[in-house]
C-alpha cells in the first residue's frame, strides 16, 4: 500500500512540475513578442507622423506658390528642403521597417529555439517519467516477489520444523535404528570378529540410550524391544563375543559407552584392511612369481629337453660324442648351472629334479649345486606311504590298472618308480612318433590299457589320434604339459577327475 501511494504522489509532481513549465514558458515568449511589436509600431507611427507633416508642409507650399512663373527664389528653396527632408523621412522609414523586420524574425528565431528547448526538456522529461514508471513498477514487482518469498520461506520453515520434530520423535529414532541394523547386518559376513563385536555394542548402546533415556509409550516400547531382539539374533549367529548393554542391568554413560565402541571399530576396520592389504599384496608376489616361474619355464623349454636327451641315453647312445660320457656329464652340469643361475629355475623344480636325480652323483662338488644337493636328499625320501597320502586321488585312480607313458626317452629307473608310486599293476614307456601312435592306437582297440599319459614337452609328434582312440573305447586319456615327475604327473589326474 505505502508503495503504490509513494509511486502515485511522485507521478502527481511529474505532473504537476509539466504543468507549471509549459503556461511559463508560453506566456513569457507572448510578452517578448507584444514587447518587440509594440517597439515597431511606436516607432512606425513616429515615422508616418513626419511623414504626413511633411505631405502637409508640401501642399501647403504648393497652394501658397500658385503660378510656378512667380514663385520666388524663397520658396523654391524651401521647397527643395522640404523634399530633402521628406526623403530623409522616407530613408528612415525603410531602415525602421528594416530594423522591425529584422527584430521580429529574431525574435521569431529565438522563440522557435526555445520552442524546441522546452519540447527537448519536456521529452526528457517525459523518459524520465516513463524510466521512473518502470522503475516503479519493477520495485512494486520485487517487493511483491519479497512478500511472497517470505511468505514461502515461513512455510517452508514451519514444514521443516515439522519434519525435524517428527524426525527427532522416540518413535522416528528407534525406527531409524532399527533400518540401520538391518542395512548393517549385510556387511557382517565381510567383517572380522572385532568388527561385529564392535558395531553390535554401538547398536546395542544406542538402543539402551533409548530406551534409558527417553520416555516411551507403548508402542515405543514394543518396538524398542524387537530392536534388542534383532541384535540378540545376529549375535547368536556371529557369535563375535558378549556385548555388556545387552545385560539390562548394565547401565553406563551411554555417549562415552558408544564413542569407545565407536573408536574400536575404527580400529577394527583398519586392521582388516591392513590385512587384505597385505593378503592382496602377497597373493600379487604369488602372481608375479608364477610368472616369472612360468617365462623361466618357457625360456628353458629347449634346454630342458637337450637334458632330457641326454639323461635318458646311455652314455654310447650319445649321438654327438659316443666315446666320451666324461663330456656328456660335463655337458648336464653346464645345462643345469645355466638353469639355475642364468634362467631362474629353482632347485626344487621337479621335472628338473626327475631329469638328473639318476645323475645326481656329478653334482657332488661345486658350490653351485649346493641346494640342489638338499634337493636330491628330500627328493629320495619320498616314501610309497607318504605319496599316497599327499595324492590320494591319484593314486586311486591308476591303482592296479595297466597303461602307457607317451613322449620322451623311456628311462626305467623312472618308469619303476612310477609304478610304484601309483601303484599301477604294468606301465610301459615307449617314444612319441607317428608308427608308435598308431601302435598305441591298436593297443587301445584291444583293450590292453585303461589309461594313457602324454608327456607334452618331451613330445614331438600330435597325439590327437590316441587321445580320440582312449575317447572311443573309455580309455582315460591324461595330457601332462610340463614334465614327468609323480607329483607333476599326479596334480594333472587330480584336476582331470
Amino acid at each position: 500500500m505505502t508503495a503504490t501511494l509513494e509511486k502515485g504522489q511522485e507521478m502527481d509532481t511529474l505532473e504537476s512540475l509539466k504543468a507549471l513549465i509549459a503556461p511559463a514558458e508560453a506566456a513569457a515568449e507572448r510578452d517578448r513578442i507584444k514587447k518587440a511589436q509594440a517597439e515597431a509600431t511606436a516607432t512606425m507611427a513616429a515615422a508616418r507622423a513626419t511623414l504626413e507633416e511633411a505631405g502637409r508642409a508640401f501642399a501647403k507650399a504648393q497652394n501658397e506658390i500658385g503660378d510656378p512663373d512667380e514663385v520666388r527664389e524663397e520658396e523654391l528653396r524651401e521647397l527643395a528642403e522640404a523634399r530633402e527632408k521628406s526623403e530623409q523621412y522616407e530613408s528612415y522609414i525603410e531602415a525602421d521597417k528594416a530594423v522591425v523586420k529584422e527584430m521580429l524574425e529574431k525574435a521569431e528565431k529565438e522563440i522557435n529555439t526555445k520552442w524546441e528547448i522546452n519540447q527537448s526538456i519536456l521529452h526528457e522529461a517525459e523518459g524520465v517519467l516513463i524510466e521512473a514508471r518502470a522503475a516503479m513498477d519493477e520495485a512494486a514487482t520485487a517487493l511483491d516477489k519479497i512478500v511472497e518469498n517470505a511468505r514461502q520461506r515461513d512455510m517452508l520453515d514451519a514444514i521443516q520444523e515439522g519434519i525435524d520434530v517428527a524426525c527427532t520423535s522416540p518413535f522416528a529414532l528407534i525406527v531409524e535404528l532399527d533400518n540401520e541394523i538391518a542395512t548393517g547386518e549385510k556387511e557382517f559376513d565381510a567383517w572380522s570378529k572385532e568388527e561385529r563385536h564392535a558395531m553390535l555394542t554401538i547398536w546395542a548402546g544406542r538402543a539402551r540410550k533409548l530406551q534409558d533415556e527417553l520416555c516411551l509409550n507403548e508402542e515405543e516400547e514394543e518396538r524398542i524391544r524387537g530392536v534388542f531382539g534383532g541384535i540378540n539374533r545376529i549375535s547368536n549367529n556371529y557369535r563375535p563375543g558378549f556385548v555388556d548393554a545387552l545385560n539390562r542391568k548394565f547401565v553406563a554413560d551411554w555417549d562415552a559407552y558408544i564413542s569407545t565402541a565407536e573408536l574400536k571399530l575404527l580400529e577394527a576396520s583398519e586392521e582388516r584392511k591392513k590385512k587384505l592389504a597385505e593378503e592382496a599384496k602377497t597373493r600379487a608376489q604369488a602372481r608375479v612369481e608364477h610368472e616369472r616361474k612360468q617365462q623361466a619355464r618357457e625360456r628353458a623349454s629347449s634346454m630342458f629337453v637337450e637334458l632330457e636327451r641326454l639323461c635318458g641315453s646311455a652314455p654310447d647312445d650319445d649321438p654327438l660324442n659316443p666315446s666320451d660320457p666324461e663330456k656328456t656329464n660335463e655337458r648336464i652340469r653346464g645345462i643345469v648351472e645355466v638353469l639355475l643361475e642364468d634362467v631362474g629355475i629353482e632347485p626344487s623344480d621337479e621335472t628338473l629334479l626327475e631329469l638328473i636325480y639318476d645323475h645326481k652323483d656329478i653334482f657332488a662338488e661345486g658350490s653351485s649345486f649346493r641346494s640342489l644337493r638338499r634337493q636330491f636328499e628330500k627328493h629320495n625320501g619320498v616314501t610309497v606311504a607318504d605319496f599316497e597320502h599327499q595324492f590320494a586321488l591319484a593314486v586311486g585312480v591308476l591303482k592296479g590298472k595297466c597303461g602307457i607313458l607317451i613322449g620322451g626317452s623311456p628311462r626305467e629307473e623312472r618308469r619303476v618308480k612310477l609304478s610304484k608310486l601309483f601303484q599301477v599293476r604294468n606301465l610301459e614307456w615307449e617314444t612319441s612318433s607317428p608308427n608308435m601312435h598308431q601302435t598305441v592306437v591298436n593297443r587301445i582297440t584291444t583293450g590292453k590299457y585303461d589309461f594313457v599319459i602324454e608327456l607334452v614337452e618331451f613330445s614331438g609328434h600330435d597325439a590327437e589320434r590316441v587321445k580320440h582312440a582312449c575317447s572311443d573305447h573309455g580309455v582315460q586319456f591324461f595330457r601332462v604339459t610340463k614334465g614327468y615327475g609323480a607329483s607333476r604327473i599326479a596334480s594333472v589326474i587330480e584336476s582331470m577327475i
